[in-house]
């Protein structure tokens, strides 16, 4: 069932809603229950690249959003993810 917040809702306290549902999705994908904002998709979790592509693959269907292919480098952790995701729902937002 997709996470998403109404587009008159979308504000910074939404984060902390985000940040959750991206540490479900990224502990499930990587099998471990130990992320974290700072958690870091490559480094810490040794994800492939392939596998990152998979995982915001997943992340836009839940969040019903696009991620843009030029923003995609730019996300390197958890958080930067939730950063992204509350940006893209504030943008609909509008």
């Amino acid at each position: 069932m997709p996470f998403t917040i109404p587009a008159t809702k979308v504000h910074e306290q939404d984060f902390d809603k985000i940040l959750i549902q991206l540490i479900r999705l990224t502990s499930d994908y990587a099998q471990r229950q130990d992320v974290s904002a700072d958690t870091h998709f490559i480094s810490d979790l040794a994800l492939s690249s392939l596998k990152v592509m998979n995982l915001m693959a997943d992340v836009e269907d839940h969040f019903d959003i696009e991620i843009p292919l030029e923003q995609l480098p730019k996300i390197r952790t958890v958080g930067d993810a939730a950063e992204s995701v509350l940006g893209l729902l504030h943008a609909g937002a509008g």
